[in-house]
């Protein structure tokens, strides 16, 4: 019982860093990082014209004008790209847990390599809507 207790206090704290993390990469200055002003601009257009403009590839056009309908501002835009390329991170590593063992001092190490390299990996900021979008086609 103690051991389920563990694992869920571990998966708290993991998640809690995550969003954590999701809110940073969401509430940057739109001038951090070469693409973000573009991106902050485009979701402009969208929300002003509550259509699919045709710039990017179709899913992430849609996902888009899901989040532009709602009238939320960029930094919540960024910060569901940002969320959504988290979630993926999430259940690869997950997945990639399951497929190679079940050692439980294996797996945190698992999980936290993948995530330290994906999410600590300065690559991340610079990059997650670029992956996502390009995910999405």
């Amino acid at each position: 019982m103690s051991r389920v207790r563990g694992a869920g206090l571990s998966n708290l704290i993991v998640v809690t860093c995550l969003l954590v993390t999701v809110l940073v990469v969401g509430t940057r200055d739109s001038s951090i990082g070469l693409d973000t002003i573009a991106y902050v601009r485009y979701y402009d257009v969208v929300r002003d014209c509550r259509c699919l403009v045709g710039r990017y590839e179709l899913g992430f056009e849609f996902l888009t004008l899901l989040v532009a309908l709602t009238g939320a501002p960029p930094t919540v835009y960024l910060s569901v790209v940002a969320g959504l390329l988290v979630w993926l991170v999430w259940n690869f590593q997950r997945n990639l847990v399951r497929i190679v063992g079940d050692s439980a001092v294996v797996n945190w190490k698992l999980r936290i390599a993948v995530l330290t390299l994906i999410l600590v990996s300065p690559f991340f900021f610079s990059a997650s809507v670029n992956v996502l979008r390009h995910g999405l086609s």
